[in-house]
């Protein structure tokens, strides 16, 4: 299941941008810069264009975090995923974490989530 986190900014490009997972007193950051290209997603009337970085950190398996930003650099969405539906392991629930979203050194958001299902 995906959880997803949208805000509003006003900038070129995100020239620096990660996601720090703190879960039972563990951090797991998630680095932009370190991410695979999924591709673009372009608007079919061509009214907007948003690009797809994916990325995971093996200390967290099943844990995703996709980096969509507008192409005009006027957005940024930040979508939580973790499951595997190709995994054989009966399915687990992660526990409660609070998500923490840098960007350019700064925090622009810190959610405190109850439970990812």
């Amino acid at each position: 299941m995906a959880a997803i986190l949208g805000f509003n900014v006003m900038a070129v490009m995100p020239a620096d941008m990660k996601v720090e997972i703190d879960l039972s007193g563990v951090n797991y950051i998630f680095d932009r810069a370190n991410g695979t290209d999924q591709g673009d997603y372009v608007d079919p009337q061509g009214r907007f264009t948003v690009g797809c970085i994916m990325v995971t950190n093996p200390q967290l398996p099943g844990f995703r975090v996709y980096f969509r930003s507008d192409g005009d650099g006027c957005r940024d969405e930040v979508v939580f995923e973790y499951g595997d539906p190709w995994a054989t392991a009966a399915p687990a629930d992660l526990g409660a974490y609070t998500a923490t979203v840098v960007k350019n050194g700064t925090t622009i958001a810190a959610v405190s989530v109850s439970a990812h299902y």
